[in-house]
């Protein structure tokens, strides 16, 4: 058995993009992304496909507003699984919600990409609410799964069993 780690970074209220600067991503009339461009993580969809934003560790996450879409058919770095709100209440701090998206995501790689984590090439990452989204309202997780290797994604990982 290997050890993974689950890379994380937290979403912002703030979007990173500049208006008028990058176009954003096309989605087509069932909602897959098409043309790739920029797109806010807060409306991030099941099977989205993106590129790595810059992250931070897990103690100092980096707040993430948005990401460059990419349809799944071509190379990528991340797919999005699982998309899952955090109860509500005061903001948990940042361990316990870490590790509530850890377990919420671990719970369903394996529905989306049929092979066991443990036996999978594939990683888990995270986005989920800062201290500073909360008070917007956030609490969405966003899981996404990554190569192991580091290498990109070709297609869509839903049902691979890689």
């Amino acid at each position: 058995m290997r050890t993974r780690r689950m890379v994380a970074a937290a979403a912002a209220a703030v979007a990173l993009l500049s208006a008028g600067c990058a176009e954003e991503a096309t989605r087509d009339a069932e909602g897959e992304i098409v043309e790739e461009g920029e797109m806010d993580v807060f409306s991030f969809a099941v099977g989205d496909c993106f590129s790595s934003p810059e992250l931070g560790t897990a103690d100092e996450p980096t707040e993430v507003g948005g990401v460059t879409a990419v349809p799944c058919s071509e190379p990528h770095q991340n797919e999005v699984y699982h998309l899952f709100d955090v109860e509500d209440g005061d903001f948990p701090g940042n361990e316990p919600i870490q590790d509530e998206a850890r377990e919420g995501c671990l719970a369903e790689f394996e529905g989306y990409v049929d092979a066991t984590f443990e036996e999978s090439a594939l990683d888990i990452g995270a986005l989920w609410p800062t201290e500073g989204t909360w008070d917007d309202g956030d609490r969405e997780v966003v899981c996404y799964v990554f190569a192991l290797d580091g290498d990109d994604l070709e297609g869509s990982m839903e049902g691979s069993g890689v």
